[in-house]
């Protein structure tokens, strides 16, 4: 491990990452800066070695995916719309309502997305953020980690809260279209889940 170099900002509060499929492009979500205003998408393109601001709007940055050659991005904010960028953050765009939006997969090519809205049913786009429609898992949901396999086949969300129904993890292998919770050995017990990983092929996946 290493000490991010002076290129990047210190004081910031970092929110979330993202890499690119070779890890020579990395992602920051800076939710607020060292004098707690707004903050920005910050990139390196030398795995980490240096770091500059995207274009960006200021705001309050949560969650952010992105594709396998770091190309295209979608990330959400504290409240307002999805923003995603198709060329490694230089341009940016919003998409769909103002609404409090929560955690972001994107699948290797960057087409599939699914955004994760607090307390509603999980969003998917299939057009790489052009355009959304809701998926058939539940609503009422705090949901607090989404992760798409490289193929965009299989889907996963986790519920991270610890009310009814929390610790559940909701799985789809048709790219979005159904989704199944899943269910563990300790079925009566409610976890508070807070990691969420997956394989390329969607074979595998980590909950901690």
């Amino acid at each position: 491990w290493a000490l991010s170099p002076p290129t990047a900002p210190v004081g910031s509060y970092w929110y979330s990452v993202a890499s690119s499929r070779d890890g020579t492009v990395f992602f920051a979500a800076e939710r607020t800066d060292a004098n707690f205003a707004p903050g920005r998408i910050h990139v390196s393109t030398d795995s980490g070695t240096n770091w500059v601001r995207t274009a960006s709007p200021a705001d309050f940055w949560t969650y952010l995916a992105c594709s396998s050659d770091g190309r295209t991005l979608v990330a959400t904010t504290d409240y307002g719309k999805i923003q995603r960028s198709v060329d490694g953050g230089a341009t940016w765009k919003g998409f769909n309502v103002d609404r409090r939006w929560g955690p972001v997969g994107c699948s290797g090519d960057g087409r599939r997305m699914i955004v994760a809205p607090a307390g509603h049913q999980l969003q998917l786009s299939t057009d790489a953020g052009s355009t959304w429609s809701m998926t058939s898992t539940p609503q009422n949901i705090s949901w607090f980690r989404a992760c798409i396999s490289r193929g965009g086949q299989v889907m996963a969300a986790v519920d991270g809260s610890s009310k009814l129904n929390g610790g559940a993890l909701y799985i789809s292998r048709d790219a979005g279209q159904t989704w199944i919770p899943t269910v563990f050995p300790e079925s009566n017990l409610r976890f508070n889940w807070a990691a969420l990983a997956m394989s390329d092929d969607g074979s595998h996946i980590l909950l901690g």
